[in-house]
């Protein structure tokens, strides 16, 4: 693939994942809408991360480990198929099934805080959200099928018409039906997705003649492949689950605050790791099996110099501007000036991690394809489960949810400096040009600079205004540097 075409494929998918992640965002702003930091809020939202969290982690993880095997199959290629896909039914199902069944069970227990008053509109909420999740891993697959073939905006494209499909249908529906119109839409919407990706992805062929799962050697490949990344690859949404979790000990609506300011920190950065993971993943595969190191070094580090300069800047936004963002953003309907006060100060914070947590996302798909999976896993479970956890449960009595918030930080950090060393030494990656640093960190200062005398002199009332003023300031002052640097962002892309 050309250099042309591969920028070409990255504007595609780009433009199309806004779309589709503003649909998504915008069933968030629904849920502020209409529910603000409440219950009600509070129960969708855990429900729903269930699904989603098996969606990404598991169906995520065998999706890279398949593009992995996938990209080395020289021979039969169509049988290959044919079991994968057999096999990741299989995972789906079973996944899906053992989710439901306790969930169901032990549902008393699990959500005793909202069973009492809102025990049906738990159990219409399982009843559709869950089932969908068999849909949503079987399309992880279909993705990755499709990704490997370089049908870019085919596969991204399945993702707007989730998210217009849920959005639509769970909006439209809790006028007539109440909330619980969000399980529906989150089971319609994964349906109709699987029906576009199947007419692109041709099942009919992959699965004719219809036999029974065969374990090839490259299936358990796969299989061993993907159970590691499973655990090291899911690190955002390790964090999610971590923050669900400790967010339900604290006082009613924390739930929902956490959950509204980390989807604002994680827009940018499921926009990058999609470009990544569905245009970048599938070339770095390819340049390992044939050897080009020269290649592999060059999308490594101009890849994280890149995430530098687009997301630390957004970071500096966010910490000083994250009140009135909040406030222009949410603040409307059931979304009160007290659910601001409890989201925007754990929106600041989380805003610090942005750079990190998609760093280390796009840093273990250089171990993944070389088939290294034990490296990424140890130091994500280290940090994940280690480092993070161990910061909540000291200061969360102290400092309530913003404990969550800055464990999130502190932990990304830490796993960060573990992967770049690791990478570097075990990978054998190398960059050839090195004052490009200096550069990046003298624009990050001016950026700071620039923005912290706005917000000392700034004397606008209205918070659109100053949100408005904040983003003019931070684009001149970016433009004025990349130029008085000589920092050409066309060339760190064609490299």
């Amino acid at each position: 693939m050309t250099k042309i075409n591969i920028l070409k494929a990255i504007g595609t998918v780009t433009v199309i994942n806004i779309l589709a992640r503003l649909l998504g965002f915008m069933r968030e702003l629904a849920i502020g809408y209409q529910f603000g930091t409440s219950d009600v809020a509070d129960l969708i939202i855990t429900v729903y991360t269930v699904p989603n969290f098996l969606y990404i982690v598991v169906g995520g993880a065998v999706t890279t480990a398949f593009i992995s095997i996938y990209m080395s199959v020289t021979e039969d290629k169509e049988l290959f198929l044919g079991n994968s896909l057999k096999f990741i039914g299989t995972v789906a199902f079973i996944l899906t099934t053992g989710a439901f069944a306790v969930l169901w069970i032990f549902r008393g227990y699990l959500f005793s805080g909202y069973i009492e008053e809102h025990g049906t509109l738990l159990n219409g909420l399982l009843l559709w959200m869950i089932p969908s999740t068999f849909f949503l891993i079987i399309s992880t697959w279909m993705n990755g099928l499709l990704n490997s073939r370089q049908k870019f905006g085919i596969s991204t494209f399945s993702s707007l018409i989730y998210n217009f499909i849920f959005l639509a249908a769970a909006v439209g529906l809790s006028f007539v039906i109440g909330p619980v119109a969000y399980g529906i839409g989150a089971f319609a919407a994964s349906v109709v997705m699987i029906w576009y990706l199947s007419r692109y992805v041709k099942l009919k062929e992959i699965l004719s003649p219809l036999k029974g799962l065969k374990m090839t050697p490259e299936i358990k490949r796969m299989a061993w492949l993907a159970l590691p990344i499973i655990l090291g690859g899911a690190t955002i949404q390790f964090y999610f689950l971590i923050h669900r979790y400790f967010s339900l000990q604290l006082t009613d609506g924390y739930v929902a605050a956490v959950n509204y300011a980390s989807k604002l920190t994680q827009f940018p950065q499921a926009l990058l790791m999609t470009i990544v993971t569905t245009v970048l993943y599938p070339m770095i595969a390819k340049g390992v099996k044939r050897g080009d190191q020269l290649f592999v070094s060059s999308v490594y580090f101009q890849g994280l110099r890149m995430l530098g300069l687009l997301l630390v800047p957004a970071a500096i936004f966010l910490w000083f501007f994250g009140t009135e963002l909040v406030e222009v953003i949410y603040e409307h309907g059931n979304f009160t000036a007290q659910a601001t006060e409890m989201t925007a100060p754990l929106l600041k914070i989380f805003g610090l991690s942005l750079f990190f947590i998609s760093a280390n996302m796009f840093i273990t798909r250089f171990f993944y394809a070389n088939e290294i999976s034990l490296t990424p896993v140890i130091i994500s479970i280290s940090s994940v489960f280690g480092v993070n956890v161990l910061i909540i449960l000291a200061f969360i009595g102290q400092y309530g949810a913003s404990a969550i918030a800055w464990a999130t930080v502190i932990s990304s950090i830490f796993q960060f400096l573990l992967l770049l060393f690791f990478s570097i030494r075990l990978l054998g990656l190398t960059s050839a040009e090195k004052a490009w640093l200096l550069k990046d960190l003298v624009l990050f200062a001016g950026i700071l600079a620039a923005t912290l005398l706005f917000s000392i002199f700034n004397s606008l009332e209205s918070a659109l205004l100053t949100v408005s003023g904040g983003i003019l300031i931070l684009i001149v002052t970016f433009l004025l540097g990349i130029r008085l640097l000589k920092i050409r962002i066309r060339e760190i892309l064609n490299k």
